[in-house]
């Protein structure tokens, strides 16, 4: 608003003499310096306007989207951006390849266990047995059975009664007299039974009765031999 219109407005109409020939050039001033202010506040605004966004964008570059704008104090219209900024590229780059690495180191260890694990199992059916041991023998804490001691015991009293009798019955033989009719049959029966063993020897040789009795049993067998043909 100009001086003119003020004074206009607070103090009504001016006289006739204060209205000559410098008002209209006045009013024209007046109207101009009013326009070019409008104007030079769109320009600002408009400036300003453009200012932010290129703060805003320059901020989501450098790695500081969806925070204030730089020296307006206005938050950023679009906050989240779906790409990373320049700033966190080199960070990016240097997870992904650590990520890439693990990954393939992964992969390598995958495909070697994966490999043993097929080994393990064809190397388990063959060494598998055909017979399954369901309850395996184990050593026991003490012998049971047989009772060592009472055998023995057993078989020294066994050995001791039977030497007592023959050394009875032969003191016994020796007091029966040589006459006797009982002792004198008792012998032939003896001396008989002991003719018949195999042990015994044809002629009282135990040599000639080994090659008597393998003498024997070639012949015998030559013989089923040439009635087999």
């Amino acid at each position: 608003m100009c001086k003119q219109d003020w004074f206009d407005r607070h103090q009504g109409t001016r006289p006739s003499y204060a209205r000559s020939g410098g008002d209209s050039s006045r009013a024209t001033n007046c109207r101009r310096s009013r326009a070019e202010r409008v104007a030079r506040d769109l320009y600002t605004e408009q400036c300003s306007r453009w200012i932010s966004e290129l703060k805003s964008q320059l901020e989501k570059l450098g790695g500081r989207a969806g925070g204030e704008s730089i020296g307006t104090g206005e938050s950023a219209s679009n906050g989240d951006s779906s790409y990373p900024s320049i700033r966190k590229l080199p960070i990016l780059g240097v997870t992904y390849a650590d990520l890439y690495r693990r990954t393939k180191i992964q992969e390598v260890v995958y495909e070697s266990l994966t490999q043993q694990y097929e080994l393990a199992k064809v190397q388990e059916v063959k060494e598998t047995p055909s017979v399954r041991v369901l309850d395996a023998a184990q050593v026991p804490e003490r012998k049971s059975f047989p009772p060592r001691v009472l055998i023995t015991m057993l078989c020294g009293l066994a050995a001791f009664a039977a030497a007592m009798g023959w050394v009875i019955l032969r003191e016994q033989w020796r007091a029966v007299s040589s006459d006797s009719s009982g002792k004198l049959l008792t012998k032939e029966i003896l001396d008989s039974v002991n003719t018949r063993m195999p042990w015994s020897p044809p002629n009282g040789s135990h040599l000639q009765a080994a090659t008597h009795r393998v003498w024997k049993s070639v012949v015998r067998r030559g013989t089923s031999d040439k009635e087999a043909e």
